[in-house]
């Protein structure tokens, strides 16, 4: 979802900047595409170790960059 602040943050991204001093904090690199043998995409957060089966095949990136990748994946046959 986009505000008229920009995009909202995803369920690991850090608090919205309240101070000068936080402002511009590097949401980029809070999470990651993995995909499986079974050509499974599962979002995942950038700061957890990527499970055995599983290889990362976008990231570290956003939220939002990630679940686009997701969708375009999905939407190819």
């Amino acid at each position: 979802m986009t505000t008229a602040a920009g995009p909202a943050p995803g369920p690991f991204d850090p608090p919205a900047a309240t101070d000068a001093g936080t402002a511009g904090h590097d949401r980029a690199a809070t999470h990651l595409v993995l995909r499986n043998d079974r050509a499974e995409h599962s979002l995942w957060p950038a700061h957890l170790e990527t499970p055995g089966g599983w290889r990362q095949v976008r990231g570290p990136s956003s939220y939002e960059e990630c679940a686009a990748h997701i969708e375009r994946a999905a939407a190819t046959p």
